[in-house]
């Protein structure tokens, strides 16, 4: 992901019900068991295609439908294929929220991941059956920099929206994920 924050202050802020003292919410919620299969982005910049398409959006449709979500998961590439920036090496999160609620996107089954180009553009007419209904960002203010509205994430999880972040992470993260359960940064991260 491109963490530009000009890019990020033109989305939409989120402004949270309540405080927490006036807005109960549950003691715990999971979006888990809506969640598909995770893989390996391999080379390829495009986490935002996978945070966006393949996991929130996935989560959406199965959460619709009830239906499990490796059978409804959706492809990573026909997000990141229609934004990619140069050389296949990131994105701006809200602009693939724009596309997703503008374009759609397609199934895993009708656009297979392929981490070895992003040039293939995603044509098929059905994409447009797979459009979101809007996004928001959660942060306390327009200030890019400013914190993240801890209520708003919360308060969308227990809606059961799933919630899309950029971070940046250390090459610990990078080269030694795969099979891990829990990342533990190293001193060399930062």
């Amino acid at each position: 992901a491109d963490l530009n924050p000009e890019e990020y202050d033109k989305a939409e802020i989120f402004e949270s019900l309540a405080e927490k003292s006036t807005n109960t919410l549950p003691e715990k919620v999971s979006l888990e068991k809506y969640c598909p299969p995770r893989h390996n982005q391999g080379y390829q910049g495009s986490c935002v295609g996978w945070a966006s398409s393949y996991a929130a959006r996935t989560i959406l449709e199965a959460r619709k439908t009830g239906a499990n979500p490796s059978q409804v998961a959706f492809s990573p590439s026909s997000l990141y294929n229609q934004i990619a920036l140069k050389d296949c090496q990131g994105e701006y999160i809200n602009k693939a929220m724009d596309v997703m609620k503008t374009n759609g996107v397609l199934p895993w089954r009708d656009f297979p991941y392929e981490e070895s180009t992003c040039s293939n553009k995603p044509r098929d007419p059905k994409m447009h059956n797979y459009v979101t209904r809007g996004y928001n960002r959660l942060t306390t203010s327009n200030d890019p920099r400013a914190e993240v509205n801890i209520d708003a994430i919360k308060q969308n999880l227990a809606q059961g929206a799933p919630v899309v972040i950029g971070m940046m992470v250390g090459g610990s993260f990078m080269q030694g994920m795969e099979g891990q359960e829990v990342w533990q940064p190293t001193r060399d991260d930062q």
